[in-house]
């Protein structure tokens, strides 16, 4: 695993409890032996590493992000019984009120969903079904559950289906759903103007393809190759409306590859970004 003179300077100048390789992370016990020298072992801790910071960003994530929907949701909670206890209740603003109450209850349930998601990946428990569905009323059903945030910030929206994609086929409809909700959520999320392009296609070698494009901000190329590691964060996401736990794109990874696929982006800052999900398929 490493080259010849990797190894020699391991040895003689960082030996210590642990040493970071090429994104792989190993315990040393070393020991002398009189007339042959030094025997080390190695132990690969790659994995336990990853546990280990995969459970302390999580105890960090549930300590911000879901405490401020929570706050935000009780103190609209309280401020709604104060108006209906001095009946001072106006119809538009508790609408108002009330409304926003929901869209933090909401962005908590994802959170929730998000963190349960990732605990089933770390666990390794992490299954899919293997049954008929509608791919284009799936599609469809997409776009209606976030047909109020694109209408919200004026966007396009186009879905283009390939006339050989099959229209009823094999698999996890509750996940792809999850797949494809989470990639046209984050394009309209990070879109101000313009809009979202989402294209559908099949190869003869039954590959289904599915780009999601938009004209959004775009990802910096330094950030790209680590947007589908868990808790990774682009810059963008340091405003407050736009945050999240950074988990939506590594549960994505997860399960297009758990369907056999494969998930890639491409992006130009200030120009958008493209996702592209390929996977198996098969027609029902």
């Amino acid at each position: 695993m490493i080259p010849k003179e990797g190894l020699e300077h391991i040895l003689t100048e960082t030996l210590g409890d642990s040493i970071e390789w090429k994104h792989r992370v190993f315990s040393i016990h070393a020991s002398a032996v009189p007339e042959i020298g030094t025997v080390s072992v190695f132990r690969d801790e790659t994995r336990r590493h990853e546990t280990e910071r995969a459970r302390d960003a999580l105890l960090a994530t549930a300590s911000h992000e879901l405490r401020t929907p929570l706050a935000a949701t009780m103190n609209y909670i309280e401020l709604l019984s104060m108006l209906v206890k001095l009946d001072k209740v106006d119809t538009a603003e508790f609408k108002q009120h009330l409304a926003r109450a929901l869209e933090n209850c909401k962005r908590l349930q994802q959170l929730v969903d998000n963190i349960l998601d990732q605990a089933q990946i770390q666990a390794g428990a992490l299954q899919l079904k293997h049954e008929p569905f509608d791919l284009h009323a799936l599609l469809e059903k997409a776009r209606q559950l976030l047909d109020v945030f694109i209408t919200q910030k004026k966007l396009s929206y186009r879905l283009s289906i390939d006339p050989q994609v099959p229209a009823k086929i094999r698999g996890d409809a509750e996940r792809l759903q999850q797949v494809l909700v989470n990639l046209i959520g984050n394009a309209v999320k990070f879109t101000d103007h313009g809009g979202v392009d989402v294209r559908v296609s099949a190869s003869a070698d039954d590959l289904l393809s599915i780009q999601v494009a938009d004209t959004g901000a775009g990802i910096p190329p330094e950030q790209l190759p680590d947007i589908f590691e868990p808790f990774r964060r682009g810059s963008n996401y340091a405003q407050r409306e736009r945050q999240g736990a950074g988990l939506g794109l590594s549960i994505v990874r997860e399960i297009v590859e758990r369907m056999g696929g494969q998930i890639s982006a491409s992006s130009e800052p200030g120009h958008g970004s493209t996702f592209t999900v390929t996977f198996p398929v098969e027609a029902a």
